[in-house]
């Protein structure tokens, strides 16, 4: 039997309501006046991949290739970044890119979308990324550039610097405490001043945190967001780190489907992934069409900083196997956090009567063969009928299925019907839904 993988790589996406959040942006047609900017501190990212090409930030301030530094910030053609591993403007490292770095970049912010919206969580974000070395002193580096970039979009009210809200760090120090490096934990709290969030992984290890330490997971910050790794089940994933002080929250990052560094796409794993889930979900929150929201932005950005964390972490799904072994006891829900910031700042209205009471949106994939999903919204809990019916109006497919308020992805079964044209329907007891050409190769 063939698997159509693009089915099951929506699954990550489900689980954290992502496409509800996104319905919540893309219903309201208040303009966000800023693009958000998404620190990746890695290794490096391949700046052709067709679906990052369009993604970068980009500093204006600088003329490309005159070796001067334009905007006087200290580092000459600092265009998309910096290397500070060979204190370089070259973030590609030589045009080869990093198998870690550019999936990372992907999870945040591709721009791909195949009819489900298999991309970034927020595509819509520009993405500046850092180089990192190995030593303690190029990760403080990378933090300093990222706090004096913003500081100075704050302070020239956008005319230098850039709108930098979140910075994602897919790594870390093991075995390393907080006590012994003050000068690196300090950071978060200044980057937090200036309202950028940072986002954290935890070892690739069934190690507790609080027990085994870590770096910068057991600093202590309002701004940093440390993130372990789950499954498409809401289970742990063994090989990740937890710790009931030093763990906020989990996120599904086992078998991520996201641009690869060749340029193609395929599955990407490890808190490596996890941590990339919540940046993303910050970076979608900022995009809350809301002129009170975005004014208060502008002027409280630590504060505002601090507020989308806090709805991060109170908006988590409770998960029985994450209590006691993080500080929420929860899985990222990226929609529950969004309907607490439009709470926090009374915009209700923002998700409520968001949806139909029962649209199907698309089936994918289509063509198929012996099996394909179909995404469906409603405005309730439902139970719904899907029907397959040949040309002819004859049917020749039934099932019911059970469907929550907002958007689902409901699996079918073609495996029994032969090749051919169908029309596809789902309804309910008082609501005929459009029909859909379903071909069946």
């Amino acid at each position: 039997m063939m698997i159509n993988r693009s089915i099951y790589a929506q699954n990550n996406l489900e689980i954290i309501e992502y496409y509800e959040a996104v319905k919540i942006v893309s219903s309201h047609t208040y303009n966000v006046p800023e693009t958000p900017v998404i620190v990746i501190i890695d290794k490096g990212v391949n700046l052709e991949h067709e679906d990052l090409i369009h993604s970068f930030w980009t500093n204006k301030q600088e003329i490309s290739g005159n070796g001067i530094d334009d905007d006087n910030n200290g580092f000459i053609d600092d265009i998309h970044g910096w290397n500070f591993q060979n204190n370089t403007n070259d973030i590609s490292i030589g045009g080869v890119g990093n198998w870690h770095g550019t999936p990372v970049n992907g999870i945040i912010g591709a721009e791909n979308d195949n009819n489900f919206g298999i991309n970034g969580i927020s595509p819509t974000v520009k993405l500046m990324n850092i180089v990192k070395g190995e030593s303690v002193e190029s990760i403080i580096n990378s933090l300093q550039y990222v706090y004096m970039m913003r500081k100075a979009y704050n302070q020239t009210k956008g005319q230098t610097g850039a709108y930098i809200v979140a910075v994602n760090c897919s790594w870390g120090k093991d075995s390393l405490w907080a006590s012994n490096y003050p000068e690196w934990c300090s950071m978060y709290d200044s980057l937090g001043s200036v309202g950028v969030l940072s986002i954290h992984s935890v070892p690739n290890e069934n190690v507790d945190i609080d027990v085994y330490g870590d770096m910068p997971s057991t600093c202590e910050s309002n701004y940093v967001i440390t993130v372990s790794n789950t499954n498409q089940y809401d289970e742990k994933v063994y090989d990740a780190g937890f710790g009931s002080n030093s763990v906020d929250l989990a996120a599904p990052g086992d078998n991520t489907y996201t641009v690869l560094n060749a340029g193609d796409y395929g599955y990407f794993s490890g808190t490596s992934a996890a941590a990339p889930h919540v940046t993303g979900a910050i970076a979608l929150m900022y995009l809350l069409p809301s002129e009170g929201f975005q004014h208060y932005i502008q002027q409280n950005p630590s504060q505002t900083a601090f507020i989308i964390k806090s709805a991060i972490m109170n908006g988590v799904t409770p998960v029985a196997l994450l209590e006691n072994i993080t500080v929420s006891g929860g899985r990222l829900n990226v929609f529950a956090g969004m309907k607490l910031l439009c709470e926090y700042f009374g915009e209700q209205h923002l998700y409520q009567n968001l949806f139909e009471p029962i649209q199907s949106i698309a089936v994918y994939p289509n063509p198929a063969r012996t099996h394909t999903s179909l995404q469906i919204e409603c405005n309730k809990d439902l139970h719904i009928s899907i029907r397959i019916a040949d040309l002819q109006g004859k049917n020749v497919s039934v099932q019911t299925v059970s469907i929550q308020e907002g958007i689902n992805f409901v699996p079918i079964d073609l495996s029994c019907l032969n090749p051919g044209v169908y029309m596809l329907q789902a309804y309910s007891l008082d609501t005929t839904n459009k029909d859909i050409k379903l071909i069946i190769q």
